[in-house]
């Protein structure tokens, strides 16, 4: 009877010492009428989608927190993948976690899939913020791409430059800025403009990039034209050091 009771006591102590650890449970705070009016509000939105169950939204849960509390003029929101039936089909969701990033004016700007370090989530979020990765217009330097050759014909610009090094380009960062001046760029080759959201293009040693654009109608007042190429540069294995470069010249006479 003695080692019965013994061995009962083992048992239960075996069993208590194994006893299952809450899990913690995602803050959820998503209301479709709270985020219509969030979207109409002028302030960018980052939309979550997650589950209780998806290991990787909770790791992303104390990161998210840490963005709240810097990012005061951005509005977070937090969906429960299993309870938002219509948002997860509305956004054709097809893992968690995932991120929506909507601009002030309430329009969708990017989407991306799967946990984020905290540097990616950023670099998004001031995107929306600011309307570029880097704040001020603050660009790097970069070695990775020669000096372009530049061309003006047939009321375009042309501009060209070759890869030193392996590249990752980002479609959406593609432009074509003329005397500080934005232009609506007509053609990339590749063709890395047509890339939407998170998509990215690799580029090889060597490779080409050719951008065009159509020149103002009154490009003769100009005394000195100077062109540049924006691109948006991550490291080869992605998302992890992003760059925004330019690289151009100026012409003090021309045709």
């Amino acid at each position: 009877m003695k080692y019965l009771i013994t061995f009962i006591i083992l048992i239960t102590g075996l069993f208590t010492g194994c006893a299952r650890e809450p899990q913690p449970e995602l803050p959820f705070n998503y209301d479709d009428k709270n985020f219509t009016l969030a979207l109409r509000s002028g302030t960018p939105v980052v939309l979550e989608i997650g589950a209780n169950w998806c290991k990787q939204c909770i790791e992303q849960q104390p990161i998210m927190e840490e963005l709240e509390g810097e990012y005061k003029e951005v509005k977070f929101f937090l969906a429960n993948f299993d309870t938002e039936k219509e948002l997860v089909k509305k956004y054709r969701v097809r893992g968690i976690p995932y991120f929506v990033f909507f601009d002030a004016g309430g329009k969708k700007s990017f989407e991306i899939t799967g946990f984020q370090e905290k540097k990616v989530m950023e670099m998004f979020i001031k995107r929306v913020l600011y309307g570029s990765f880097v704040q001020n217009d603050t660009y790097t330097t970069f070695g990775g791409l020669k000096e372009p050759e530049i061309k003006l014909k047939d009321d375009k610009v042309i501009i060209e430059t070759q890869a030193t090094e392996n590249l990752t380009v980002w479609g959406e960062s593609v432009e074509i800025i003329l005397n500080n001046m934005t232009l609506e760029v007509l053609n990339v080759t590749p063709p890395i403009n047509s890339i939407r959201d998170f998509e990215v293009m690799n580029l090889t040693e060597g490779a080409v990039i050719k951008a065009e654009a159509g020149l103002p109608i009154n490009i003769t007042a100009y005394d000195t034209l100077n062109v540049e190429l924006k691109l948006g540069i991550f490291d080869i294995d992605c998302c992890g050091n992003y760059r925004e470069v330019l690289v151009g010249g100026s012409f003090i006479e021309f045709d």
